[in-house]
């Protein structure tokens, strides 16, 4: 997992009995007349509904909040005023839990909603060329349909908290003096049932991106072998004492800063004076050196050439957020409680003739010495969690670095003595080199922790063999997990693998489950509103 920060939340398990491939009996509890819809990928959007949940309900205003997986026709005629929070995800797209809300509203079937009020808040990554896009054609299409805008969309860079927060407290206000309930007891505000937590919550950490906790490095070993074109480690950080208390599935989130030379470089590139104060946060303001060093990506110092004719505030309302990095979790608590283990592939490239590493793993990649430290925080990840009960079935689908979690989910059950089947589908280039972790399957494989696994490795035939063509082969023996009751879960590249993997399964539910296209497409969605079939992809 690699995208941005999120607040600490508590874990949301989903169902915990066996699912059917009927439809369930009743769905979500009907909106209320104020409804927080969110739409998330990582978890960051979810938390941002949370929080005006939070406010609502101080203020007194009933509310409901509500994924909009969840969301169907009825809850939209039914609310009165909605407030939707949606990420924008590779090229332009929503994210998955949010794409039958967008089929809906863009469909045939779509309502009007002369009745609704709503307002948007978009999250996105200005670095791509369709920032914010979901969320922009979101707000667009809902104003089509009829609804009014009380208040106007905002869209949110990779460091979001500012501009989310001035748009919460504008609703807020805007929301407790319409209310007739503002200043009573919220006793109606309530998440829908298919996001109710019924885990206790997590003591929260109070080390955050902006006061990470210096982890020390334990060990900093490189998993992919001699003659791999790829350099993966596998590292071991020490959180003895910080109070982080993560779960499987959870990611751990390093923040750096750019190198002070680079820095330094930039700034005699624009000829400016390096302690000229700029004004990140009202009332405080900082040095220029500073605010490169640690507030803005600042990419390739030849940027700046033809640059220097910029004044220091408007040059850096050309540079996007310098943002941290997330790395899913490799590790349970159960087996090393004092330690976060991390499964990180180092960036590297050409530039200028010049062999390059990315910001952040070209620091994990420097932390080998006695006494190095990196700056971390725990990024939970609710939306990507073991099954409440141990003894269900779970097939993992993790390629490259995406089998982190995996290593962390079988570490959880083997310390658990849990008696659910697992079953893993790994993938990579080559066996001799890149088969990571390889010992330890082997070992859970004899120990019959792990009761399958099935590999591909890309590069070792002329053909390529990818995940998507091993469960293709094995799609009779998957059906039957599934109608086990198997939960699955995909962690890895969204651009290629994902869609490959998801197609594949469709392709298994049709042809082994004697449905039709649709009813394949509905079964895999049901799966997912049920968080039986879950994805971790960046």
């Amino acid at each position: 997992m690699n995208t941005n920060a999120r607040a600490l939340l508590p874990a949301d398990p989903g169902p915990d009995g066996p699912w059917s491939l009927a439809p369930r009996a009743a769905s979500p509890s009907p909106a209320a007349p104020i409804t927080v819809l969110y739409g998330s990928h990582t978890g960051n959007c979810e938390n941002l509904a949370r929080r005006i949940g939070r406010r609502l309900a101080e203020r007194g205003v009933t509310h409901a909040l509500l994924d909009m997986i969840e969301c169907r026709k009825s809850h939209l005629q039914q609310a009165t005023t909605a407030l939707l929070i949606v990420s924008t995800h590779g090229d332009g797209d929503p994210p998955e839990r949010a794409v039958p809300l967008v089929e809906l509203l863009n469909g045939r079937k779509a309502p009007r909603l002369d009745h609704l009020r709503y307002s948007v808040l978009a999250l996105g990554d200005s670095s791509y060329p369709k920032f914010c896009e979901a969320g922009r054609r979101l707000d667009q299409r809902l104003e089509a349909l009829g609804a009014e805008r009380i208040q106007a969309r905002v869209d949110c860079d990779v460091d979001f908290d500012t501009s989310a927060q001035r748009w919460i407290d504008g609703l807020i206000e805007r929301l407790a003096a319409d209310s007739p309930a503002a200043g009573s007891p919220a006793t109606g505000a309530a998440a829908p049932a298919a996001s109710a937590d019924r885990r206790p919550a997590l003591v929260a950490s109070a080390y955050t991106r902006k006061n990470p906790f210096l982890a020390p490095v334990l060990t900093n070993q490189r998993l992919t072998g001699l003659g791999s074109t790829k350099d993966v480690r596998h590292v071991e950080l020490s959180i003895d004492g910080a109070n982080l208390h993560y779960e499987p599935g959870d990611a751990l989130g390093i923040v750096v800063h750019n190198r002070a030379q680079d820095v330094d470089a930039l700034i005699a590139a624009l000829r400016l004076d390096p302690r000229i104060p700029v004004e990140m946060e009202p009332g405080a303001p900082i040095s220029l050196r500073r605010a490169l060093a640690e507030r803005y990506e600042i990419g390739r110092i030849e940027t700046a050439s033809g640059a220097h004719a910029l004044g220091a505030r408007e040059f850096l309302q050309e540079l996007r957020p310098l943002a941290p990095r997330l790395y899913s979790i490799a590790s349970s608590p159960r087996a090393t409680p004092d330690e976060v283990h991390l499964t990180v592939a180092i960036a590297e490239y050409v530039a200028d003739g010049c062999n390059r590493r990315g910001l952040v793993s070209g620091h994990i990649a420097e932390a080998t010495l006695d006494g190095a430290q990196l700056p971390v925080y725990l990024h939970r990840n609710p939306g990507f969690r073991l099954p409440a009960d141990p003894a269900t079935p779970i097939v993992m689908i993790g390629p490259g670095t995406g089998v982190a979690p995996f290593r962390a989910f079988l570490m959880e059950r083997a310390a658990l003595g849990s008696s659910g089947r697992n079953w893993l589908f790994f993938g990579d280039r080559s066996f001799e080199t890149d088969f990571l972790y390889q010992a330890e399957w082997i070992d859970w494989r004899k120990r019959g922790v792990l009761n399958r696994i099935d590999v591909a490795f890309s590069r070792d035939r002329t053909e390529k063999t990818y995940v998507q063509h091993r469960l293709a082969q094995r799609g009779a023996e998957l059906w039957r997990w599934i109608e086990d009751g198997a939960h699955i879960y995909v962690c890895g590249d969204a651009e290629h693998m994902a869609p490959d993997v998801h197609r594949a399964l469709l392709a298994i539910v049709a042809r082994h489950g004697g449905s039709s296209a649709e009813g394949a497409r509905e079964t895999l969605l049901e799966m997912q509103r049920t968080r039986r079939y879950q994805r971790d992809v960046y």
